[in-house]
């Protein structure tokens, strides 16, 4: 006979489990908003499935009465786990009332991790031609929740006479004609956990000035507010 995870796998035990609850509830049935007649359908489907049981043990087995074992039993854990889900899985039981019904602690719900508020602040070093790193560190909010600070999406731009020709040029389509008034300007974008990130650029791109705008992102794609924007000449 199949069972659940949580339910004992003999008959016998499946008996001695539903009579253990039935004492149980008649202790906490007020508490635990069971009433004397879901008790009471509780103790007729237990007396059922022994009776079957009984009966079964004390003769030989014929067709009929495995017929009427299978019947009782698939009764009586039906019921116990109808009873499991719809009257034990509320909030006045504790984990120490499950314990006490021979059911695992119920699992405590996991907090939704919130979009990210923190903003950040960033700036630029330099290393070899082309390249620039980007440096950034949070700006600390009060009372905000660490776990929404996954790592940052970076966008940027770079300023350029003519933005068509440079990128037939480079084969790079994040090119402005002047400086960006907000940072949805900024087309191009990247995601990264590190506090130092390199950023390589075409050799044309060499001299021209680079915009960036970084904002915090989760684990979920959520994104936070907008830092300062802030710029550099690509070496």
């Amino acid at each position: 006979m199949k069972t659940t995870d949580w339910m004992p796998g003999s008959r016998r035990g499946q008996i001695t489990m539903a009579s253990h609850w039935i004492t149980m509830f008649e202790a906490n049935g007020t508490r635990w908003q069971i009433d004397a007649a879901e008790i009471m359908i509780l103790k007729t489907k237990t007396a059922g499935a022994e009776d079957a049981l009984l009966i079964a043990e004390s003769k030989e087995r014929t067709s009929s009465t495995t017929a009427l074992l299978e019947t009782r039993f698939k009764d009586l854990c039906d019921y116990m786990r109808f009873t499991k889900q719809r009257k034990l899985y509320k909030p006045l039981l504790s984990n120490i009332d499950f314990a006490d019904l021979w059911l695992t602690p119920k699992k405590e719900k996991k907090t939704p991790i919130p979009a990210p508020v923190h903003k950040t602040k960033g700036w630029v070093e330099f290393s070899v031609s082309g390249v620039v790193i980007v440096v950034w560190e949070y700006i600390v909010e009060l009372n905000a929740d660490e776990r929404s600070d996954y790592g940052v999406r970076v966008n940027y731009g770079v300023v350029v006479d003519d933005p068509a020709a440079q990128s037939a040029l480079t084969g790079q389509h994040y090119y402005l004609s002047e400086a960006p008034k907000a940072p949805e300007q900024l087309a191009a974008d990247f995601f990264t956990k590190r506090r130092r990130h390199a950023v390589a650029f075409p050799a044309a791109d060499s001299g021209k000035r680079v915009w960036f705008a970084l904002r915090v992102e989760n684990a979920k794609g959520e994104k936070g507010p907008w830092g300062d924007m802030f710029s550099a000449i690509i070496p």
